[in-house]
């Protein structure tokens, strides 16, 4: 069944060919000139976390497919994501982002599951934030009908062997095809951050493609604005989760710069990630 299922997709995707957008050489002219998609260096790709998925920083993923490629070992792969599971496991939606916050007070009453439509740019409305995030640990229940443990999250080994899997997959298909982006039909998507003369782009899907390429040494990828504006300090009062008062000012501000400041590789030796 799962074999047909995956058939009749590949002949869809085939017959209906998605026209991708044309890639700009920056998120500025992309901008400027009314496109949706930019090219990005590498390095400048962060998590919600602020781990980097750069050679310089550490990532889970990208240091998963960095081993990979280096071992073709798969249980040590699945045993390197099962480490870094435990060491999330039980973190409430306001320790899954590392930097010290005082709000928003509510997080700390949610899992972790979702914490990225937590984040004060978010473009989900903040009366849905909620209902988003159940919705997604709802869908994460489904796929596990057999499993005992109630929350995804604490389901270390199911996490790391469907993310071993869906990596690998993803390790074999560019490496055999290159990274074309008519395979997937659509870009990596990511929030665009800008402070002073530098940026990060907070990445918010695509994230398995994005590991494979960092650890195939692509310099740069195409990736397509989540919502269309560059986030900046200066428009802070205008970030919808601190609008509505989810996030005060200051701790925006705080976490904003932590995705620009954060050393995820020595904190990854700290921790005993690397």
């Amino acid at each position: 069944m799962k074999l047909k299922r995956r058939l009749i997709k590949g002949i869809k995707n085939f017959l209906i060919k998605k026209k991708l957008p044309k890639v700009y050489n920056d998120h500025y002219e992309c901008l400027f000139k009314g496109g949706s998609t930019f090219e990005v260096d590498i390095n400048k790709c962060v998590d919600p976390r602020g781990l980097n998925y750069g050679n310089e920083g550490w990532q889970y993923l990208s240091a998963g497919a960095r081993s990979y490629l280096d071992t073709r070992d798969l249980n040590l792969l699945s045993d390197s994501f099962a480490h870094y599971f435990n060491h999330i496991k039980g973190l409430n939606a306001l320790e899954y982002f590392i930097v010290k916050l005082e709000t928003p007070q509510v997080l700390k009453s949610k899992r972790s599951n979702g914490a990225r439509y937590y984040i004060p740019w978010s473009d989900v409305p903040p009366d849905e934030v909620i209902s988003k995030t159940k919705s997604v640990y709802e869908g994460e229940k489904l796929k596990r009908p057999n499993s005992n443990v109630d929350n995804v999250l604490d389901d270390v080994q199911w996490m790391a062997k469907n993310h071993s899997k869906r990596l690998t997959n993803t390790i074999k298909s560019i490496k055999e095809k290159g990274y074309d982006r008519k395979i997937s039909g659509d870009d990596l998507k990511g929030f665009v951050l800008v402070r002073n003369n530098d940026y990060r782009i907070c990445i918010f899907g695509g994230q398995h493609r994005l590991a494979t390429l960092s650890a195939l040494k692509y310099d740069s990828v195409p990736v397509e604005f989540r919502r269309q504006i560059i986030i900046t300090e200066s428009n802070v009062d205008e970030w919808p989760l601190v609008k509505s008062g989810f996030w005060s000012k200051e701790d925006a501000l705080k976490y904003f710069n932590h995705l620009f400041d954060f050393n995820s590789r020595i904190w990854a030796k700290s921790n005993d990630l690397l």
